[in-house]
């Protein structure tokens, strides 16, 4: 029987038992039936009330009964984990690496396919490849590289970089870093705006410039006391490189990098060797599908026009 009829019901009962009473009294049954229905009231809003009433009372009595088998269950499982310890232990091993392995992808998807990229309008950034004409991807030739950044007009800016470990001198004692050697637009293309200093610009890519570093905001910070920067001089290599600037603690591209040198007095010239990672900002309103295009026009102008290139890319 619905709450609704099981208080109509009960109403029904109440004014009948009502009306008898008032028959008893001297009433006639026609006017005890309607005195019983004015003294009870407002029917319809009674009824939605006992109807109420009536389902919170079913709703409790349903949880009661299924946390009363949620409990039985649960001393069920506990007595049998108890007589089986062997059994127990694997049990709680394979949640344990299930929950593990569950978290550990979550943690990847979230990072890569739901956290927005930390730069200014990431969907703007695209990394270009060359290819081969069997499908095969490979990093990119200082040649190609230049020839592209001077050529295409899809790009607000490309940006060439490589990625090292390396032992660093200048601090109060060796450290090893992930360092990166990026080219002159490197800054603009990803649009970082230092908390110290300034970012290498154009006069320091040149292959005669003085070699000069930026550093991270955790690096000047733990590192270097966030000294001022011109008492700072790293040895990397060979080579010293006074500190020009620091970028916010929460860029570390690529790689985690720490470090950040110049490109250009390193870029080899060569058509063939294809050490170079490349980065591009397409230009404003312009797809990915139509950069594609130019650049793959481009390289192909290269290949057949520039004796030293690379014929399989």
């Amino acid at each position: 029987m619905s709450a609704k009829e099981d208080a109509e019901r009960e109403i029904r009962a109440h004014l009948a038992l009502r009306a008898e009473e008032l028959e008893q009294a001297g009433w006639s049954a026609d006017d005890a039936r309607r005195e019983a229905e004015r003294l009870f009231g407002d029917r319809e809003s009674i009824t939605a009330e006992c109807r109420r009433i009536t389902e919170r009372h079913d709703r409790a009595v349903r949880r009661t009964k299924m946390w009363g088998a949620v409990l039985h269950d649960l001393r069920y499982a506990v007595r049998t984990l108890v007589r089986s310890p062997g059994f127990t232990a694997a049990g709680v091993v394979t949640l344990a690496l299930g929950i593990g392995a569950n978290a550990a992808i979550f943690s990847v998807i979230h990072g890569v396919l739901l956290e927005p990229l930390p730069y200014d309008e990431p969907e703007a950034l695209v990394q270009v490849q060359e290819v081969t004409d069997r499908g095969g991807t490979m990093a990119v030739a200082w040649r190609n590289f230049q020839d592209w950044d001077e050529q295409l007009t899809s790009f607000q800016g490309l940006t060439a970089y490589n990625t090292f470990s390396t032992t660093v001198l200048g601090g109060d004692r060796p450290m090893n870093l992930r360092a990166s050697n990026v080219s002159k637009d490197f800054w603009d293309v990803f649009r970082v705006v230092p908390v110290a200093g300034r970012l290498s610009g154009p006069e320091d890519h040149t292959p005669d410039a003085a070699p000069v570093a930026v550093i991270s905001q955790t690096l000047w910070e733990n590192d270097f006391g966030a000294r001022p920067l011109d008492e700072i001089v790293l040895e990397v290599g060979a080579a010293r490189a006074q500190v020009i600037g620091v970028v916010p603690a929460g860029f570390d591209f690529p790689n985690g990098a720490q470090l950040w040198g110049q490109a250009e007095p390193n870029g080899n010239t060569s058509r063939t060797s294809h050490n170079w990672r490349v980065v591009g900002r397409l230009a404003a309103g312009t797809p990915m599908t139509v950069a594609e295009q130019e650049v793959d026009a481009l390289t192909k102008r290269i290949v057949l026009d520039e004796p030293d290139a690379d014929p399989a890319f």
